[in-house]
């Protein structure tokens, strides 16, 4: 009996490795058709990236250099206020993890230098600026 399950899982071993790659390159052939390949296009303007039906463009300026810092550093702080629900300034790694904020909570640890539990929104813009961040 142990020998046939042995044979059985070569055998399915073996059939994964052959349809695998065919599945795989299956679909990729259907998303090929749907999308262009970016590794292969040149750089466009943003006049012409296609944007999906139903998308509203924006009347806004497209923001760069310190603009775009500024942003998204405002937008930083907005999540970083919504997360803050009991309002002291500090956030939890349960109170990242319920507003959803991955990023933070798989890097709990090293904003969290000091070990208190809580990080500080200053805490947080500086461990992203160590990590290159521009804001």
């Amino acid at each position: 009996m142990k020998n046939s399950r042995g044979v059985w899982a070569s055998i399915a071993m073996i059939g994964a490795m052959v349809c695998v790659p065919q599945w795989v390159q299956a679909g990729s052939d259907d998303s090929a058709a749907s999308a262009p390949d970016s590794a292969q296009s040149p750089a466009r303007s943003p006049e012409q990236i296609h944007v999906q039906p139903g998308v509203p463009r924006s009347s806004q300026p497209a923001l760069s250099g310190k603009a775009l810092d500024a942003h998204v550093l405002t937008q930083l702080k907005q999540r970083f206020d919504a997360a803050d629900t009991d309002h002291t300034g500090r956030i939890s790694v349960d109170q990242a993890r319920s507003a959803g904020w991955g990023y933070l909570v798989n890097h709990f640890g090293q904003i969290d230098k000091a070990g208190r539990g809580t990080v500080s929104f200053d805490e947080i813009a500086s461990y992203m600026r160590g990590m290159g961040a521009r804001m």
